[in-house]
Formats: C-alpha cells, sequence, structure tokens
C-alpha cells in the first residue's frame, strides 16, 4: 500500500510538471506549483526527483526513448521510400501521442543547466548514428556535411512544428480540432513523403545511363 502510494504521488508530480512546463515553459514554473497541482508536500519533488531539474531529466529521457524507438521500429529491410514513410508515421504517433512530452522535450534548453546540456547532447548523438544509417539507406551521402545538415532533423521538426502549432492553438480555444482526426494524418503521412523523396532525389547524383 505504502509503494502504491508513493508511485502515486511520484507520478502525479511528474504529470503536474509536465502539464505546467508545457503550458508555461520550464523556466517560468516554480516547485511550489507543481507540488500545489500533484497535490503533495513540496519537499517530495526533492525527495522523489532532486528537484525541478530531474524532473525535467526524467521527461528528456522518456521523449528520446520514444522518440528513438519511433525510427528502429521502422523496417530498414523495406525498400527506402516504404522505409521514410514507415518513419514518418511513427513519428506522428509519436507526437500524436506524447504531444506534451514532445514539446517540453525538445523545446526547453536550461543553457545554464551543464547536466541537462549533456544529457541532451548524448540522446543527440544516440540519435545520428540511427539517423546516418537511415541516409545511407535511401542514397545521401553521409560524408556531405551539407546534406547531412540539412536533411537531419528535417522530418522530425516539420512534424513536431505541426503539433506545436496545433497544441497552441488548442490550448487557446479550449477545443480539440476535430479536422486533425486519422483521415487527415494519413493524407499528412504520404504528403510528407513525396516532398521528402523529392527533396532527395533532387540532391542524389543520377547515374549515367549506359551507352
Amino acid at each position: 500500500m505504502v509503494a502504491e502510494k508513493e508511485k502515486g504521488a511520484r507520478q502525479r508530480l511528474y504529470d503536474a510538471a509536465l502539464s505546467l512546463f508545457a503550458q508555461k515553459g520550464y523556466n517560468a514554473v516554480g516547485t511550489r506549483e507543481i507540488a500545489k497541482k500533484a497535490k503533495v508536500n513540496i519537499a517530495m519533488i526533492n525527495y522523489y526527483y532532486g528537484g525541478k531539474a530531474g524532473i525535467l531529466k526524467t521527461i528528456i529521457n522518456m521523449a528520446y526513448e520514444k522518440h528513438t524507438a519511433a525510427i528502429t521500429n521502422a523496417d530498414m529491410l523495406q525498400e527506402p521510400e516504404k522505409h521514410i514513410r514507415a518513419v514518418i508515421r511513427n513519428f506522428i504517433e509519436f507526437f500524436r501521442n506524447n504531444t506534451e512530452l514532445a514539446l517540453v522535450a525538445f523545446d526547453t534548453i536550461p543553457y545554464d543547466n551543464p547536466e541537462i546540456i549533456a544529457l541532451r547532447q548524448k540522446w543527440e548523438e544516440s540519435k545520428m548514428n540511427l539517423v546516418r544509417k537511415l541516409f545511407a539507406g535511401i542514397g545521401l551521402n553521409i560524408e556531405n556535411k551539407v546534406q547531412v545538415s540539412i536533411f537531419n532533423g528535417f522530418l522530425s521538426n516539420i512534424i513536431l512544428t505541426h503539433f506545436r502549432g496545433r497544441y497552441s492553438l488548442e490550448q487557446a480555444t479550449g477545443k480539440v480540432a476535430s479536422v486533425y482526426d486519422d483521415a487527415f494524418y494519413a493524407r499528412y503521412t504520404e504528403t510528407l513523403t513525396r516532398f521528402y523523396f523529392d527533396g532527395v532525389r533532387g540532391v542524389i547524383p543520377k547515374k549515367r545511363k549506359k551507352e
């Protein structure tokens, strides 16, 4: 019973902080406000997370784990276009089901906290190894720093921008936009896949025809 109670308090703190960070921004939220929303004693934040930054670390780890899974769960043995379509579909599912988590993890950069910066850097380096394999599979030159710079994060950032805008609109109006249904995201996936591949084809050297 005690273990369940502690788990409940820890989860309430996490949920409260996630919601507040997404709505107000990490720097605008204090520990007292988090504790009040979670309905726990303020001392519990240090007890469970070691402070506000500890909650942010948990959020970042969870977000990057899910985001990385969106790439690794797409079958790389498929032909390139099908593989990219699967990655896009997985990204959309991730952002759609974890909007606040993604917004907080990817938009919060407390430059005055070296631990958080180092944690993000560790995850970004890990993700880059996966991205390089993805690039190689679709024909991009992974040694070309310009191509890597342009295409790295391209899909994820476009989709994140969409969900950032959707979240802001829904927070402002208090209504869930009904247009964003399964059919919308199916069309979104196909459109973005074609858009991405048209861009890739434009920079991949064309093979010369045999004379």
